[in-house]
């Protein structure tokens, strides 16, 4: 009885150390798929991270690429804008301004002998005149020269300048109606205007010329207006 006794309870240590030990067992088939799946994600994850690396520096590249094209033609183009520009100036200069300068001579120097010698038809028909006088052709050249200072949008520049030939033309105008009614005394007034007015044209224009092109000499020749006044564009000079 002792015999079986002791047999009976080497069997139950025994089967309880078996119990209690777990034989590792070697990976399923679903874990192999497991594993080969997430080194499959991370290859992918690799990719992916790489190609985007790859596109970003491309992308970048490409963006300092165009990024210089785009700096260096807006270069070119304000220096074409400068030298169109410059060219315009010139060619209005040597157009326009000789045709507006024998006017300004003109005025200065013939039109107050010809009020005193009572020649008022002889003005009269100066200013009226749309074209083919020296008069006419000195406000057609002073409203055209203006424009050379701008180029696609019109500048606060050719806005002086046209609002100093507009003053100069509606002085003129005076000059006439007063001559037609033989005001003389009215007539020398607004002859007076229209002399500051082109004098005031010729110094804005001046300031404006290239540094080697000569200066307008206005009325006055190269002198200053005789007297001073608000050159802005809402302003009475």
């Amino acid at each position: 009885m002792k015999v079986v006794s002791t047999f009976l309870f080497a069997a139950s240590i025994m089967m309880t150390t078996t119990s209690a030990y777990i034989i590792p067992q070697p990976p399923s088939s679903s874990s192999k798929s497991t594993t080969c799946m997430s080194t499959s994600n991370d290859i992918n994850k690799a990719s992916r991270q790489s190609r985007r690396s790859m596109l970003g520096k491309s992308l970048k590249t490409t963006f300092l690429a165009v990024s210089g094209i785009t700096l260096g033609l807006s270069h070119a183009a304000e220096e074409v804008k400068a030298e169109r520009t410059l060219g315009t100036i010139t060619e209005s200069y040597n157009r326009y301004v000789p045709r507006m300068v024998k006017g300004f001579r003109y005025l200065a120097d013939d039109v107050p002998k010809l009020i005193e010698n009572g020649e008022y038809e002889t003005v009269i028909n100066e200013i009226v005149a749309e074209k083919g006088t020296t008069i006419s052709a000195m406000k057609g050249t002073m409203r055209i020269f203006a424009t050379a200072f701008s180029d696609s949008v019109v500048t606060q520049s050719t806005r002086e300048l046209q609002l100093a030939a507009l003053k100069a033309s509606n002085s003129l105008d005076m000059l006439a109606t007063f001559l037609k009614s033989g005001d003389k005394d009215g007539a020398l007034d607004a002859y007076g205007q229209a002399v500051y007015f082109c004098q005031v044209y010729s110094e804005l224009a001046n300031s404006l010329l290239p540094l080697k092109t000569d200066p307008i000499p206005g009325p006055q020749r190269t002198a200053k207006r005789f007297k001073e006044a608000d050159n802005s564009i809402n302003g009475t000079f």
